[in-house]
């Protein structure tokens, strides 16, 4: 798919997004201030192959793989 849904709706605070291709390039970051949201993620511009997804609120990070296909 060309599209990555992101579930936010159990996020109280403000979260910094990135998402980096497999040789650690930021190739999309975003600063997301709406908590309790789902987030789309137009990935038309990626090429494929696999993907972190890296989630910081400040306090905590959690990072999320993904394949491009």
């Amino acid at each position: 798919t060309n599209q990555i849904s992101l579930d936010l709706t159990s996020v109280s605070s403000s979260v910094n997004i990135r998402i980096m291709d497999s040789s650690g390039r930021v190739v999309l970051e975003q600063l997301n201030q709406n908590p309790g949201i789902v987030k789309d993620f137009e990935l038309n511009n990626l090429q494929s192959g696999l993907y972190f997804m890296v989630l910081n609120n400040g306090t905590s990070q959690e990072i999320k793989k993904f394949i491009k296909q």
